[in-house]
């Protein structure tokens, strides 16, 4: 029992940022960067040169690519800032598609 309380107190003892992890996000240049950081917020704050439209996700190192030829669905920041949302057989396909796509935005699968 004492082993599992000194272990509850060790890790709550440890600074949030032992909880790090990494982030990625869209910079003004369009190019996908990474930051490490202890929650999606502080990522926010943190992340140099952040595109205006762009958030922060959790790199996970998992990449889900659909079969070739399967149409899916798409969703990308339209110009106005809103969600849209495009049907297509490749994340380039729905690049290419999605109509008033915003400057720094790409395109995920859903």
């Amino acid at each position: 029992m004492k082993k599992i309380l000194l272990s509850a107190v060790l890790v709550l003892s440890l600074p949030a940022s032992a909880f790090a992890a990494t982030y990625d996000y869209v910079n003004t240049s369009g190019a996908l960067q990474s930051v490490v950081a202890s929650t999606p917020e502080q990522a926010l704050i943190t992340a140099p040169n952040i595109a205006l439209h762009s958030g922060v996700i959790l790199d996970t190192g998992t990449v889900v690519v659909a079969p070739t030829g399967t149409m899916s669905l798409y969703e990308y920041v339209a110009i106005d800032g809103n969600l849209s949302t495009v049907q297509a057989n490749s994340p380039t396909q729905a690049f290419a598609l999605a109509t008033n796509i915003a400057l720094h935005s790409g395109v995920m699968a859903l």
